[in-house]
């Protein structure tokens, strides 16, 4: 149900109606949750591992988010910007396993930055959206080195921003 609402708000903002707004997800300084996830390689991925000592940027996702395609490149551009840094960016994507093939086929097309993740727990939840109280993609929170939340952006695509924010943490 939850992934349901996350590609029906995705649609709703495309249409406009932009009854989510960023308000609905957790206060800034909310501590990252420990999670392991699984990623596209089929590998199991502690979120607090893999962010350990690095800023991270998390991005949340769908196959049937066309807001999320249109997205994609300029993320991708900002994470080469970055290589080099103690950073990482995690993609999270909320389709039912049902659409791995499609995920997998996404993450290929656009080569999105590794590992990439399913943002998948019991029951089908989605246990990193349901944290963040996320509900629409794309949604991008930047966590500082100590694993607080710093920024976040839902269905925007201020790169400028985005990168101040990022570069202003690693400093």
């Amino acid at each position: 149900m939850k992934r349901f609402a996350v590609s029906f708000l995705c649609i709703l903002l495309l249409l406009g109606l932009t009854a989510a707004s960023a308000s609905a997800l957790e206060p800034l300084g909310t501590a990252l949750p420990k999670v392991d996830l699984p990623g596209m390689d089929d590998k199991i991925y502690s979120i607090n591992e893999l962010l350990k000592d690095k800023v991270g940027v998390l991005v949340w996702w769908s196959v049937t988010c066309p807001h999320c395609q249109r997205a994609m490149p300029g993320l991708i551009n900002l994470d080469k910007s970055l290589k080099g840094n103690p950073y990482i960016m995690i993609t999270l994507n909320t389709d039912s396993p049902e659409m791995l093939p499609a995920s997998r086929a996404m993450v290929k097309d656009f080569g999105l930055p590794m590992p990439a993740l399913l943002d998948l727990g019991k029951n089908d939840s989605l246990p990193m959206a349901e944290y963040y109280d996320v509900v629409v993609t794309p949604t991008v929170i930047v966590v500082d080195m100590s694993g607080k939340m710093i920024y976040a952006q839902e269905s925007e695509d201020d790169l400028d921003k985005l990168k101040k924010v990022i570069i202003g943490a690693i400093k």
